[in-house]
């Protein structure tokens, strides 16, 4: 278990952690109990649940951000845009400053 909370507090990004852990829980497998290992297993299924969440997260910002482009483009009021995608207003204006220098 002490292994387990120096992987956790390594600094690098979780995909590293996540395989440290792997690999942890698998050299575990020969030397500690099935108690034990199914903690470090537990372990590592919650780090991939974090990453798997982020990546959600940020497909959905994607589609947010193309839907707005595509609203701007079809002359939506900025307010509309904003309530319909929850896209700040600063967010917003970067889009619309990339669609302009798309159009050059």
């Amino acid at each position: 278990m002490e292994s387990i909370e120096l992987i956790k507090a390594m600094h690098t990004d979780d995909n590293h952690k996540r395989k440290a852990l792997t690999l942890l829980a698998t050299l575990c497998g020969k030397v500690v109990d099935r108690a034990q290992l199914e903690a470090a297993i537990e372990e590592v299924l919650k780090m991939g649940n974090v990453v798997f969440e982020y990546l959600e997260e940020r497909g959905e910002k994607r589609k947010q951000e193309e839907i707005a482009k595509k609203m701007l483009s079809d002359g939506f009021d900025v307010l509309d845009i904003i309530r319909y995608t929850g896209i700040d207003a600063t967010r917003l204006n970067q889009l619309r400053e990339s669609l302009r220098n798309e159009a050059v």
